[in-house]
């Protein structure tokens, strides 16, 4: 019986000793993980950016737009249409808010009353 406790308490402490060394290649791992993560966080962010400017709003085309111009001039420097956010007809003046976003959140809405651009908001463009 001494015998098999004393075999017992040495396979536990072997064991202990494989988990414990083995603790720093956990470590690295992460370590590796975590490089990766942080690498394909930054080629996302790039490949927004590239889409933004292949296929976007853009912060040069934002300050481009002044106010009084059409929806069909903001158009032509954005390069697509927006996406209607919402529509009112009240006492004769239609007001319409257009949205545009790219893949990485950043935004802008345009706000047109009567088809003349009154109002415009961006967020995070570049």
């Amino acid at each position: 019986m001494k015998n098999a406790l004393i075999l017992i308490f040495a396979i536990a402490g072997l064991a202990g000793l494989v988990w414990w060394a083995g603790a720093d290649d956990r470590e690295l791992d992460a370590n590796d993980l975590t490089a990766s993560e942080q690498r394909l966080g930054n080629a996302e962010r790039q490949h927004a950016e590239l889409l933004t400017m292949v296929d976007g709003v853009t912060m040069a085309s934002y300050q481009q737009l002044q106010t009084g111009m059409s929806y069909d001039q903001a158009v032509a420097i954005i390069g697509s249409p927006g996406e209607e956010v919402s529509r009112n007809d009240i006492a004769g003046i239609s007001t319409v808010m257009y949205s545009w976003s790219n893949p990485d959140g950043s935004n802008m809405n345009a706000m047109f009353q009567d088809s003349a651009l009154v109002q415009k908001a961006q967020f995070g463009l570049r």
